[in-house]
């Protein structure tokens, strides 16, 4: 009886072990498939957290202007187009869209549609300017003030 048990132990042993990999390929296939579809959401501009308002758009305050500025679509494509993580909402939300709304506020579609790389340049310099108080500030709130050294590096290599 020993050697029949000894058998039907190794049998179980193995029969345990492939369904174990079995029931271990499912479970990594669900995690897999999981990870990709949030990759894929978060890529396409949603929000994983669904307590709070999708913010991955720049609010436009003149409907006018939302393409009328090749060097305005490039700046908030940069900085608002593809949200990774928590550096980049912040950039976005607290550095890009005060500077947008500004020259929004500022120029007329007209006027951004006629400016130059280096007039558009002088532009967002000037509302960063006007508002580089509230912006720190709102860094600072969120223990976030190094991104504003980043946002100046990133400013310096965008291609317009």
């Amino acid at each position: 009886m020993d050697l029949v048990a000894l058998l039907l132990t190794v049998i179980a042993i193995i029969v345990a072990l492939y369904i174990f990999r079995r029931v271990l390929i499912f479970v990594a296939l669900i995690i897999l498939i999981g990870v990709i579809g949030y990759f894929v959401y978060q890529d396409k501009g949603g929000d994983i957290n669904l307590d709070k308002p999708k913010k991955n758009v720049i609010r436009y305050t003149n409907k006018n202007v939302q393409n009328s500025n090749a060097y305005l679509t490039k700046f908030k494509d940069n900085f608002c187009g593809m949200l990774y993580d928590r550096d980049d909402s912040l950039k976005c939300y607290i550095i890009a869209e005060p500077i947008v709304n500004q020259i929004e506020k500022d120029y007329s579609a007209e006027e951004l549609t006629k400016m130059n790389k280096q007039e558009f340049i002088k532009a967002v310099l000037k509302a960063a300017g006007e508002q580089k108080d509230t912006i720190i500030a709102r860094l600072k709130e969120k223990n976030a003030i190094y991104l504003w050294g980043d946002f100046k590096e990133d400013l310096k290599s965008i291609q317009f």
